[in-house]
């Protein structure tokens, strides 16, 4: 046996307290443990993911654009079919009114040809938003996943000084075990 060493008084005060199973670390900066997990770009993330939705809202306001040039453009061709209809119908007898109609059709001819360039350059429009949102949601992603990263190094670590406080706890109670042992004897 050891040589004993001066005799040391345990002091319930001193001895490491742990939390009790199933408690989250998240808590242990008010009992003398590891602080709560903070992401330190969590604002920047959020950051990042407004701007991710404002893309996406954008997007969706070009799509919507584009659905109702289409469906002007749509609207325009039925009357344009309706306008050749009645001119094959022979309904239209007076050649006054036979250059109304021509008028028309040829007006409908030009805003159905004004729409179809408006909805390629809501295409492009579409096309270059589409890569934003991409972008945007790609910078959201890397964030997450540095978050998480992060996360787990805390929770590793804390699970690691729960290990270690659970050994100086175990530890310490052997020693007062010990001693009042010893001073039984």
């Amino acid at each position: 046996m050891c040589g004993d060493l001066s005799p040391i008084h345990f002091n319930p005060d001193h001895v490491l307290k742990f939390p009790a199973e199933g408690t989250d670390c998240s808590n242990s900066e008010k009992n003398g443990f590891m602080k709560a997990f903070e992401f330190p770009l969590q604002r920047i993330l959020e950051y990042r993911r407004q701007q991710a939705g404002v893309e996406q809202t954008r997007l969706e306001a070009l799509l919507r654009d584009a659905r109702e040039v289409g469906e002007q453009i749509a609207s325009l061709a039925s009357q344009k079919t309706q306008v050749r209809d009645e001119i094959r119908g022979g309904n239209l007898t007076a050649g006054h009114e036979l250059a109304a109609v021509s008028r028309f059709e040829d007006f409908l001819v030009r805003n159905i040809l004004q729409l179809q360039k408006r909805k390629t350059e809501i295409e492009v429009l579409s096309q270059k938003q589409r890569q934003a949102v991409l972008e945007a949601q790609r910078k959201v992603k890397l964030l997450e996943r540095l978050r998480d990263r992060r996360m787990q190094d805390w929770t590793s670590a804390c699970d690691r000084e729960l290990e270690e406080v659970a050994a100086e706890s175990h530890l310490a109670r052997l020693m007062s075990e010990r001693r009042l042992n010893r001073h039984a004897i």
